[in-house]
C-alpha cells in the first residue's frame, strides 16, 4: 500500500494524471478493505476531492467529500474540523482553494466504495 501511496502523491507533480490518481485511491481503499485497514479513509477521501477540486469535476468533489465527512466523523468526531471543510466544500465544490488549478478532467467518484465499518 506504501508504493500506492507513492505513486498517488505523484499526481502533485503531474506524472500521473487525475484519472489514474483516482484509480490508485480506489485500489488503495480496496486493499485496505481487504487487508482490515480503516485507517485515515478520511484523509484519503479528502486527498481525492482535492484532485477532482483542482480537475474542476463538481460532481466527483461532492461524492469524495461526502466519504471524507463520513469517514472523518467516525474517525475525529463530527464536531471535527475536517468534517465542517467537507461539508463545506460538498456545499459548494468551486470555493475549494485549488479549484480549477489544473486542466478541466472528469476524474470520477468513490462508487462502489464502502462507507463506514
Amino acid at each position: 500500500m506504501a508504493d500506492l501511496y507513492g505513486k498517488f502523491s505523484t499526481w502533485g507533480r503531474d506524472a500521473i494524471d487525475g484519472k489514474e490518481a483516482v484509480a490508485v485511491a480506489r485500489k488503495i481503499w480496496s486493499i485496505g478493505e481487504e487487508e482490515g485497514y480503516w485507517s485515515e479513509r478520511g484523509r484519503l477521501a479528502a486527498d481525492v476531492a482535492w484532485v477532482a477540486a483542482a480537475h474542476s469535476d463538481a460532481d466527483a468533489v461532492q461524492e469524495w467529500a461526502a466519504l471524507g465527512l463520513e469517514w472523518y466523523a467516525y474517525e475525529l468526531g463530527a464536531d471535527s474540523e475536517q468534517v465542517r471543510e467537507m461539508k463545506d466544500v460538498m456545499v459548494s465544490p468551486k470555493t475549494h482553494p485549488v479549484w480549477g488549478t489544473k486542466h478541466e478532467l472528469s476524474v470520477g467518484g468513490p462508487g462502489s466504495l464502502s462507507k463506514k465499518v
